[in-house]
């Protein structure tokens, strides 16, 4: 087992995926840590949690690494999929 900590709005499918290579591993990290109730919600940033050494595909751990939060991609979406009725543009 190894402890790990947590980075801002990961959740413990996050860990999982990122630790283990699959979302079965969420319910090791709720077994084994008491500060863990559910596996809901998000984690708190920069606690350290434990997790199995076990690797149920490493591949996915792999792809995990180089993966980037969602809030710091760019939010400069834009186009027709992106307008909303009345907001954006009226219909006439």
């Amino acid at each position: 087992m190894k402890e790990v900590k947590v980075i801002h709005e990961q959740s413990i499918f996050d860990c999982a995926l990122m630790h283990n290579g699959g979302v079965e591993a969420a319910e090791w990290i709720v077994e084994d840590n008491e500060s863990v109730k559910s596996l809901s919600g998000f984690l708190k940033p920069g606690s350290i949690i434990k997790v199995r050494d076990t690797i149920i595909d490493a591949e996915v751990c792999r792809k995990m690494q180089s993966v980037v939060p969602i809030s710091d991609v760019s939010s400069s979406f834009g186009g027709i999929g992106y307008w909303a009725i009345g907001v954006d543009f009226v219909v006439s």
